[in-house]
């Protein structure tokens, strides 16, 4: 595995490169160095001129780990299979945005993808298929800039990579997430056993359109010990 990437190149052929990661490939000594690649990887395709997508299938477009590819580099080209172009994501954002759940105004924006609030980011993952759990968690790393230990095997990899986030951003979107239908209504479900961070992405399904409040956040706030200290605006509705 590649540590980091210093220079992108101008064209990078793109076919779902992460998608055969597994844990095996992932021991104690080498998480820190694919945590740290993985993220050189998002930035090595936001600095390319120019990115081309070869994918088998139309389920590779909803892989965990194509969303990076998707929405990084500036431009994103579709070559069919005798060279010719198919199209880009920018002139079929409709058609693309069916099959990956992405806003096409999100897609259009020519790989920025800053002005997205968390749970916006969390949205776009919500209905992705990772072949391990952890993974819906790892894959998101690049996007939201943090590193942490790709570690699998029951290590509440999706609440770790929020606890990341929340030390380096005040956007409090990130707690908007809610229940989905199939856990709601789960026999084993306890309503009030459930904490301030989400399970799995899947929670932010609802998010695509959502807004974060135009009050600026001044003060810091942080998961301790005794829970979560944080002070927010009342909108009164």
């Amino acid at each position: 595995m590649v540590k980091s990437w210093d220079v992108a190149p101008r064209h990078v052929l793109m076919a779902s490169s992460m998608s055969g990661l597994t844990p095996a490939a992932s021991t104690k000594n080498s998480s820190t160095e694919l945590s740290e690649a993985i993220n050189s990887m998002f930035r090595w395709y936001q600095g390319a001129a120019t990115c081309y997508a070869v994918f088998a299938s139309c389920q590779q477009f909803t892989r965990g780990w194509t969303l990076q590819e998707l929405i990084a580099p500036s431009t994103v080209e579709f070559p069919a299979s005798n060279s010719a172009e198919i199209g880009t994501r920018t002139s079929l954002p409709d058609e693309i945005a069916k099959i990956i759940g992405i806003s096409p105004r999100i897609l259009c924006k020519t790989g920025r993808v800053d002005g997205a609030n968390i749970a916006q980011g969390m949205s776009w993952a919500a209905q992705r298929e990772t072949t391990w759990s952890e993974d819906k968690a790892y894959c998101l790393m690049g996007l939201f800039r943090v590193n942490m230990p790709m570690l699998y095997r029951g290590e509440k990899a999706f609440e770790r990579l929020q606890l990341e986030i929340i030390k380096k951003s005040h956007d409090h979107s990130i707690f908007a997430w809610s229940l989905t239908p199939k856990r709601m209504f789960s026999a084993s479900y306890l309503p009030n056993t459930r904490g301030l961070l989400s399970y799995s992405p899947a929670e932010f399904g609802h998010c695509e359109k959502i807004l974060a409040s135009t009050e600026m956040v001044t003060e810091p706030y942080s998961m301790a010990n005794l829970g979560l200290f944080i002070k927010l605006p009342i909108v009164d509705r």
